[in-house]
C-alpha cells in the first residue's frame, strides 16, 4: 500500500484536489480519472506544466475525462471529503508510480511518476486515452528531462526547485532564438570582456 507521506507536496495537492472532485461528482471511490482531472484543473505547478507540454490541456481531452467522471457510480447523499476510498485502479496506479520513482532512484513520488505509471497501466481507460492523444512513456520522459534536468526528487518540495531557475532568471538563449533581445550596439568593450 502506498505511503502518502512519500508523495511530494504538489502530488499531495493533486490527490487532495482529486478527492474534492470525487466529492463534487458524488462518486464512491477515488479513480485515476479524478487524479488526471485534478492535474488538468491545476492552475500552476508541475502538473499544469506537464498538461501543457503534453498537449493534454485541450478541450477534447478534458471532455473525454469529464465523460469518464460522469460515467462513474454515484451516491445520493453527499460524499464526505474526510473519508477517502481508493479504487483498486487507483491503488494499482499509485503502486506503479512508486515503482517508477524507485526505478528513477527518486525518494519521493511526484507528478511525473504518476504520469509515467499511467503509460504502464495495461488495460486501463486512462492509458488508452493517453495513447489516443499521443502521450507515450518516451514523450513523458523527454519532457521530464527538460523540466527537471538531472535533478532527483529527494524532498517533498523538489518540484518547486525544478522551476526555480525559470522563476528567478531569464533564458537569454531562448530570447535570442525568438528575436526578443535588443541588438548589441556600442558595447565593443563589454563584448571583448565577455569573449575573454
Amino acid at each position: 500500500m502506498i505511503d502518502f507521506n512519500k508523495l511530494t507536496n504538489q502530488a499531495q495537492e493533486i490527490m487532495f484536489a482529486a478527492q474534492q472532485l470525487m466529492a463534487k461528482f458524488q462518486n464512491t471511490q477515488l479513480e485515476p480519472s479524478h487524479i488526471v482531472m485534478a492535474m488538468l484543473e491545476a492552475k500552476d505547478g508541475i502538473a499544469s506544466d506537464y498538461m501543457k507540454v503534453l498537449k493534454l490541456d485541450r478541450q477534447q481531452f478534458k471532455d473525454a475525462i469529464m465523460s469518464e467522471l460522469n460515467n462513474l457510480p454515484r451516491v445520493e447523499q453527499p460524499v464526505s471529503t474526510q473519508q477517502l476510498y481508493l479504487s483498486q485502479d487507483t491503488i494499482k496506479l499509485l503502486d506503479l508510480a512508486q515503482n517508477e520513482a524507485e526505478t528513477l532512484k527518486d525518494t519521493y513520488i511526484s507528478i511525473e511518476h504518476i504520469l509515467l505509471a499511467i503509460t504502464q497501466f495495461d488495460n486501463s481507460k486512462i492509458k488508452n486515452l493517453f495513447e489516443q492523444f499521443g502521450v507515450t512513456r518516451n514523450k513523458i520522459l523527454n519532457e521530464m528531462k527538460k523540466i527537471r534536468g538531472q535533478n532527483k526528487v529527494d524532498s517533498k518540495d523538489s518540484e518547486e526547485k525544478f522551476k526555480a531557475l525559470e522563476k528567478y532568471s531569464q533564458n537569454l538563449t531562448d530570447l535570442a532564438k525568438r528575436g526578443k533581445l535588443d541588438p548589441v550596439i556600442g558595447r565593443d568593450e563589454e563584448v571583448r570582456r565577455v569573449i575573454q
